[in-house]
């Protein structure tokens, strides 16, 4: 579908058969959709349905026999999406007791046939990405930012499978002398997917972090700036060669291996990196005001939304999970000047003003109530 001048990704169709708590749904969605309902009602399940539909995967759970109805055996998940130079019918089948089945126009097909993540989800937990751990700004750069880039969830299956294959040995082997000899083995194998990563990971930083700033900067009329950095578990420099970011992570992990002996893990590496956003050169996690915190995260989902159109030549569906009336007003029109009459958008709210706010040219308006939906 062509909106803007720039191609869509729109989800025309869909239907959910036992999804959560969803029996039964058929749902034909505009460009602004808004559903409004009280807490547990359904609204998150059903963004997490469209997630689901375009990308493959859930966003909300990493078990994916948790989405299947109470009490059944089976989901199903069937939409029909429209893009630039094709029409995708794609049907999902969750299973109890089996891999889920996936059909592209009636075939069945391995991996997904949309290939690139075409959703960008904005919800509240997404907040961790700033406030949380490092895991959730890994996690972020894996999901959000590394199907851009081919091989990369290849590679880092491949690092993830090496990690708990060493921490396995370095916690259970008895016998030292061969110990040594094994864990060389893994270490190569270890530097040869890392830096990999490393290399990835730098390079997307580095392609990514202007249209980031860009966007920062433009949310806070200048006042404010952001610096990001990446940092390594390991002394790299940012022009490092993927050759380079090898021999350094194997030099590195050869001269920790008394100490990875005794504490039995693997103690360097992508999986121990983290991401720095420093607001006016002080840390966002530690020092961000709640504002500045939703600041940061507004830009990088606007990033993430304009690194799609780049890479694809076209513009993601939008899903916005009871975030977009967490906003303030400057923020919140922010978002809806820069996607509004582009992309397809999702917007859920608990928020009865939102109806009337909500209620535009080309817009649609429903109320979820235990899983039923209506029109307004």
């Amino acid at each position: 579908m062509d909106i803007g001048g720039l191609s869509c990704l729109y989800v025309e169709f869909l239907i959910l058969e036992n999804f959560r708590n969803y029996k039964e749904l058929i749902l034909k969605p505009g460009l602004l959709n808004t559903f409004y309902g009280k807490n547990a009602q359904g609204k998150t399940n059903l963004i997490d349905a469209i997630f689901f539909g375009i990308t493959g995967r859930s966003y909300y759970t990493e078990r994916e026999r948790e989405a299947i109805r109470w009490g059944g055996s089976c989901s199903r998940l069937y939409f029909k999406l429209r893009e630039a130079y094709r029409e995708l019918v794609i049907e999902i089948n969750l299973f109890k007791n089996q891999p889920k089945k996936v059909k592209a126009n009636g075939s069945v097909v391995r991996g997904y046939p949309l290939g690139w993540v075409g959703a960008v989800l904005f919800s509240p937990r997404d907040i961790n990405v700033v406030q949380g751990p490092p895991h959730e700004r890994r996690r972020f750069m894996d999901q959000e930012w590394g199907p851009f880039i081919p091989h990369y969830e290849y590679n880092l299956r491949q690092y993830q499978r090496v990690v708990i294959q060493k921490n396995n040995l370095l916690r259970e082997s008895k016998d030292r002398k061969r110990l040594h000899v094994d864990i060389d083995i893994w270490n190569q194998q270890l530097s040869h997917f890392g830096s990999k990563i490393l290399a990835t990971r730098l390079s997307l930083l580095k392609k990514i972090n202007p249209l980031i700033r860009y966007f920062f900067s433009r949310l806070t009329e200048n006042k404010e700036g952001l610096v990001i950095r990446y940092n390594s578990s390991l002394k790299i420099e940012e022009e490092m060669s993927e050759k380079e970011l090898y021999n350094r992570f194997l030099c590195a992990v050869a001269a920790l291996e008394d100490e990875e002996i005794a504490r039995g893990q693997t103690l360097i590496g992508p999986h121990k990196d983290d991401v720095s956003f420093l607001i006016n050169g002080a840390d966002a996690r530690v020092y961000g005001s709640r504002g500045q915190q939703y600041t940061l995260l507004l830009a990088l989902k606007m990033a993430q939304i304009e690194q799609w159109k780049r890479e694809c030549k076209e513009n993601p569906v939008l899903l916005l999970d009871d975030i977009l009336f967490d906003l303030d007003s400057d923020r919140r029109d922010a978002l809806l000047g820069y996607v509004e009459g582009n992309i397809q958008t999702f917007i859920t709210t608990i928020d009865d003003k939102a109806l009337s706010f909500c209620k535009l040219d080309n817009s649609k308006v429903f109320i979820i109530d235990n899983g039923r939906i209506a029109h307004y």
